[in-house]
């Protein structure tokens, strides 16, 4: 499963409203598929005051048949040679029917359409929640050091602790585990997992980690005024 994907389905309440926060919503789920397209090779992140994104030769062929991957692509080849800071914060980057499809072919998300007043929507919910509920699980474990996270894994857990949200998607999650506890097993994670090295295209993700951050950071600032 992508880390878009992941996150996208771990976020959705049963409506498929996704709930990790208005203003942080967008940062997390653009940080993800752009991560999804790091790892797979299909961009090359340019590290510098301001990072930007271009597609490698063959990137569009690759993605064909990966709904999400395929739009992430196109939006990146659409606007050429754009800044990190930019598909962050765009509302068409991580679409959430291109994330979604994936899950509905394989039986775990459901699709709906809804109206109100003339408006329309489509809806997600959950029809396999199994899924979800073993996924929730294995990340207890992680933050109990009983697992040690994949790399998409654990890139979930540091997007959601860059966006400030880490606690409150997970509260059943890290029950009982104290705070201290929590906050150096997520510095491990970081540390052992991604500041490692232990998969290609290392520092592509860590910068783009590091800009969600810097965005959300951002948004809170720009909320706050």
């Amino acid at each position: 499963m992508l880390v878009s994907e992941a996150l996208f389905l771990l976020l959705s309440d049963k409506s498929a409203h996704v709930e990790v926060g208005v203003s942080h919503q967008r940062v997390a789920l653009n940080g993800a598929l752009l991560c999804d397209l790091v790892a797979t090779g299909l961009v090359d992140v340019h590290a510098g005051k301001s990072p930007s994104v271009s597609l490698v030769n063959g990137a569009v062929a690759r993605s064909e048949g990966h709904p999400a991957l395929a739009h992430g692509v196109a939006r990146v080849e659409k606007k050429g040679h754009p800044s990190v800071y930019s598909l962050l914060n765009s509302r068409k980057f991580a679409k959430k029917e291109a994330i979604a499809q994936r899950l509905i072919e394989e039986g775990v998300l459901d699709e709906e359409r809804a109206g109100f007043l003339g408006l329309h929507w489509q809806r997600f919910p959950e029809k396999d929640e199994t899924i979800e509920k073993a996924m929730r699980q294995r990340y207890r474990d992680i933050f109990l050091g009983k697992e040690e996270p994949r790399p998409e894994e654990a890139m979930v857990i540091l997007l959601l602790k860059n966006t400030g949200e880490l606690r409150r998607q997970f509260l059943g999650e890290i029950e009982g585990i104290p705070f201290n506890d929590l906050r150096m097993r997520v510095k491990q994670i970081d540390r052992q997992v991604l500041d490692a090295g232990t998969f290609e295209n290392v520092d592509g993700i860590n910068t783009v980690l590091l800009s969600v951050a810097s965005a959300a950071a951002v948004e809170e600032a720009a909320a706050s005024s």
